[in-house]
Parts: C-alpha cells; structure tokens; sequence
C-alpha cells in the first residue's frame, strides 16, 4: 500500500505547525474575557512533527508544557493583548505569543520545536479527552493537513469503520502541478483497527510503513474531534457536516496566525528549501454572502472572492462531498502572461474559530517548479476581543 505524502506517517493528535521567526503582536495588553474552566489541559504537535502537552490555568495567566519529542519543557507567564492573544514569558523561551479558542483550541508560536531546538513553529493544541473506538467508530469526518514539505496543503476525507478501521482519500494541491499530475489520492484503508491504549488515552494504530512499524495515536478532543500528529504534517479531522451550504451566521471579522512560505521548490525526500517559513498575524473578513478578504498586516490582499463547496472535480476526485469544507479559485497569470497559476484557498469553520489553507504555484515563473503556500487558523472577533 502506497502511502500519501499527508499520511506517510499517520499520528492523530491535533496540532499545526508552523515555521516563522519574528512576532508580529501588539505588545499591549488589557482585561478580556477568558474561559470559564480555569485549567485547560492540551494535547498538541508541531508540522516538525513534535508531540507536545501543555497545561494552562486561564486564571492564574499561567503554563507549564512537556515537548516529548524533543525533551524541552518549560513554565511561565502570560498576558492578555487587546485582540485577544496571549503574550507568553517562557523560561525556556520557547512560546512567545498564542490564540485560545475556549473549548477547542489553543495555537501558540514556538521558537524552539523540532528536533535540535531551534525551528520556529506555529502550534495548535487541542483539548483532549479519552478516546474509545466505540467513540469513533462509523463517522465521517473532513481534515486539513499543515505541513512544512511536499507543497504544505492537502484536504480530504476520513472515514471511521465500525471497529474504526481508516479509510481516506485526498486532494494535493502540489501534486495537481507535476509533470505527471498526482492531485488525488483515492480512498484508501490501512490495514488492522486501532487500540485503546490505556497510557496515552489514545487509540494506537500500527502501520507498516517502508518496512518500518510506526504507531499512531488517535486522540479525540472534547468538541468532538479527532487529531493527528504526524512527522509528515499536522492533521485535524472535524465532522462533516449535515449540508455543504454556506451558513451566514459565520460571517465576521477573524484574526488569525499562519504560516507562510514563498518561491519554495521541493527536492530529494520532500525536504523543501526554503526550509523556514514565516508566521504572521492575518485579518480575514468574511460576509454573509461568502465573500472572504485575507489580508496581512501590511493590507496586503492575500486571497479574496466568493467561496463555494467543493465542485465536482474535488468531489468526484476525492470520492467525497466533504460537506463543511469550502473552496476558492483565484485566477491567476505567471509574469509570462500566459501560464496560469490559480491560487487555491480551503477553509472550515468549527465553532468560533475558522481553519484555512492557500497553495499557488509561484506567479514569477511559468514552469510550476516553485510555489506559495500559507495556512493557519482564525479566532472570531467579538466585543471582548475587538
């Protein structure tokens, strides 16, 4: 069985990771709101592929985290910014600023993840409960897969059998600009059904990969999502939805962290150069109509237009409607005036908070070589958060 790049190596767990360096917060800080629930325990990872645990006591403006990929740990600090994100002291000066979505997740930037210590990551933790196969077994759900290699993006669908059996299908953005196009990756089932393991809390699926056996975790979270921490790549899986149409009432103004990276080409073994991206704070405002604007700090338009669900060359390519996840073409013409290089934006909506993903081949050349790409998730702003 052949293996996609998104789940070369399967670890569900939640978390995204990303690569920047600079913070580009307000320093400033003032009374907000923050959950009812004082400590909020998470289970999070990074797209480097680290596995990490954090506990935050949203009272106290206090935290303590354990990276058992790397062995980093740490404690400290933090304050509230008048948009809403925390301004985090480390004493192991490691996260520096994050988003907390109560009840769902938390999306911190690291400075110090991977395996030397030293990459900057973008990180979204998830509140985790035990996970049981009876409590995943004969769901649907889509996903969302940040990585830092292999073109970044990739969307699709996963299936849970009835003793949780996965089952997924996918499309590659990346791969649709091969000179032997590769954009789909049809259903496909590992073999066995997962465990509980009573350790982690997880259910633990071994899969032979290369030769090579590797044990994923599935984690479910207490908003009723599952979540994969892979060394390929961050993957979040979130319920389909009951229709694929627009609801209005997520319409809003969203701030957002995401990861970017631009006039990146891929090599030997995926390894992509250049090898640090960026993070950013980005606004993202979206009508009731679907009319969506990313911009960055700058007022940059990133991506804007109208999203829709996914047509039927995803539908039929992925072999799923993956009803919830929503889609944009953003015609586009390289600096040959020719070629056409279309950016393409996904996004979702869970809750207050809004996950998205843009991949592009790069506008400066015609020959499909390099790409942008930028990812990240949003907080809706409300009046406590501005």
């Amino acid at each position: 069985m052949r293996l996609s790049p998104l789940l070369a190596s399967i670890t569900l767990t939640i978390a995204t990771a990303v690569i920047g360096c600079s913070s580009p917060f307000s320093s400033s800080t003032a009374s907000h709101a923050v959950a009812a629930v004082t400590t909020h325990n998470y289970t999070g990872t990074a797209s480097v592929g680290d596995f990490i645990t954090m506990t935050f006591d949203t009272s106290a403006h206090t935290f303590s985290y354990v990276n058992h990929t790397n062995g980093l740990s740490g404690a400290g600090t933090f304050t509230v910014n008048v948009d809403g994100s925390y301004a985090m002291t480390d004493s192991s000066s490691c996260f520096t600023d994050a988003y907390e979505v109560p009840g769902f997740a938390l999306v911190l930037r690291g400075t110090r993840t991977g395996p030397t210590q030293d990459t900057v990551s973008l990180v979204t933790a998830l509140q985790s409960q035990v996970n049981t196969v009876a409590g995943v077994s004969n769901q649907n759900f889509n996903y969302m897969q940040f990585r830092t290699n292999s073109g970044g993006v990739e969307v699709g669908f996963v299936g849970m059998g009835p003793a949780a059996q996965v089952t997924h299908a996918s499309y590659w953005p990346y791969g649709a600009t091969q000179l032997v196009p590769d954009a789909f990756h049809p259903a496909d089932t590992f073999p066995g059904s997962p465990v509980e393991d009573t350790a982690t809390g997880a259910l633990k699926l071994t899969i032979i990969d290369s030769g090579v056996s590797v044990d994923n975790f599935i984690f479910a979270t207490t908003s009723g999502l599952l979540a994969v921490d892979t060394g390929n790549g961050s993957l979040v899986c979130f319920h389909q939805a009951a229709t694929n149409a627009f609801v209005p009432a997520v319409a809003g103004t969203y701030r957002a962290l995401a990861f970017a990276k631009n006039g990146v080409t891929t090599g030997s073994g995926n390894t992509e150069t250049p090898a640090v991206g960026t993070v950013a704070k980005l606004s993202i405002s979206l009508d009731a109509s679907g009319l969506i604007s990313v911009t960055d700090a700058g007022s940059t338009v990133l991506a804007s237009g109208t999203i829709a669900p996914f047509d039927s060359t995803l539908t039929t390519g992925i072999g799923n409607a993956c009803p919830g996840m929503f889609h944009l073409t953003i015609p586009r013409i390289a600096a040959d005036g020719v070629t056409a290089v279309n950016q393409e934006l996904f996004l979702t909506f869970v809750g207050d908070a809004l996950m998205f993903s843009s991949f592009q081949p790069d506008p400066s050349v015609s020959d499909m070589r390099s790409y942008d790409y930028f990812y990240g998730v949003a907080l809706k702003q409300n009046a406590s958060n501005g």
